[in-house]
């Protein structure tokens, strides 16, 4: 029965009691009663509504707090991002196919020097962000960030005379930039080629001119040699040499793994340093524990077109072993380095 009709039939019914019972509800309207009950009933719906969406509302709600925690949406949740404000430099590095872009490439590298926060951003010749990270790190420190496979970035302390990045195995440097920032700091990045293996940027190694340290700020085994800074790294088997250079803010080094030398009977190898000159250079080994007199019948082995000038052994901290020589000829002339006992020794494996 619709609404209407059962409203006509209340009416009716009320006016037929109403005349049968005319004296006894002399002050009784029953079009007013029935007009109070219509706004009761009314109230009463909407109560019953009003209700049911506030159940609703809260059941929505418990809801979307326990999928929120269980299991969010990236696709309808904003992300959270790390922002850095402060002075910024752009790093250029070219293009990078392997970077999903084909445009040229840049790292720009943002410090907060109040939190010391960093953040490195990978960033297209349009302005898209590939990749952004913040790093925290002293100023003795130096964080860094491998932004995709191939480009890595870092911020090196202002003491900094001269730094090598430093990779987990052999890689190809195609492009390097820095730039100096405001508080000092050398802000540096790199593009490589790409290993099957994945990243292989390990952070840097630096040097104030006369010990070396690594980007946690760790002083490394190290001595100078000539315009050299020669240093090892006993818990990773890095070794190699920094050399700080007037025209350049990062100026030049190597670092070579011992986990890379050639096993016995097989000569040491080690890392080559150029002579400014352009004429021969410094051969650097990391040796395994010998004695002083053991050092001291060090050979290098060279082609015939090469000269050995000398060669001295350095033992930085008591500790570490390292031999420089001197060499009139290529690179590609050292063969290696031997002493007696090489073939009864394991190679150093860090």
């Amino acid at each position: 029965m619709t609404p209407d009709l059962t409203e006509q039939r209340l009416r009716e019914q009320l006016h037929a009691a109403a005349e049968a019972q005319t004296g006894s509800y002399l002050d009784v309207d029953p079009l007013t009663a029935l007009d109070t009950g219509q706004r009761a009933l009314r109230r009463r719906r909407i109560a019953t509504v009003a209700g049911t969406t506030a159940a609703a509302l809260a059941i929505g709600l418990g809801g979307w707090a326990v999928l929120s925690d269980s299991a969010p949406d990236d696709r309808t949740l904003p992300a959270v991002t790390n922002t850095v404000n402060g002075p910024s430099v752009t790093l250029p590095l070219g293009a990078d196919p392997a970077s999903g872009s084909e445009e040229p490439l840049s790292a720009v590298v943002t410090v907060d020097q109040t939190s010391g926060k960093v953040e490195f951003r990978l960033r297209t010749e349009t302005g898209s962000v590939l990749n952004s990270q913040v790093r925290t790190g002293s100023d003795q420190q130096a964080p860094w960030a491998n932004l995709s496979d191939s480009v890595m970035a870092a911020v090196v302390p202002a003491e900094a005379a001269a730094f090598v990045p430093v990779w987990s195995v052999a890689v190809t440097q195609q492009e390097t930039a820095t730039e100096v920032l405001p508080d000092g700091r050398i802000a540096a990045a790199w593009r490589t080629d790409v290993p099957s293996t994945g990243p292989q940027f390990a952070g840097v190694v630096w040097t104030d001119g006369t010990t070396a340290y690594t980007a946690s700020g760790q002083a490394l085994r190290s001595t100078p040699v000539d315009d050299l800074v020669i240093f090892a790294n006993d818990q990773s088997g890095a070794f190699g040499y920094l050399r700080p250079e007037e025209e350049s803010a990062s100026g030049s080094g190597a670092v070579k793994q011992a986990r890379e030398l050639e096993p016995p009977p097989a000569p040491i190898v080690g890392v080559w340093a150029p002579d400014p000159s352009g004429d021969g250079g410094a051969y650097v080994v990391y040796l395994p524990p010998i004695s002083q007199a053991v050092a001291d019948q060090i050979t290098v082995e060279t082609t015939p077109e090469a000269r050995v000038r000398d060669v001295t052994t350095y033992f930085p901290d008591g500790s570490s072993r390292m031999a420089v020589a001197h060499i009139d000829g290529p690179p590609e002339a050292v063969i290696g380095i031997t002493f007696p006992g090489l073939e009864d020794l394991d190679p150093f494996r860090g």
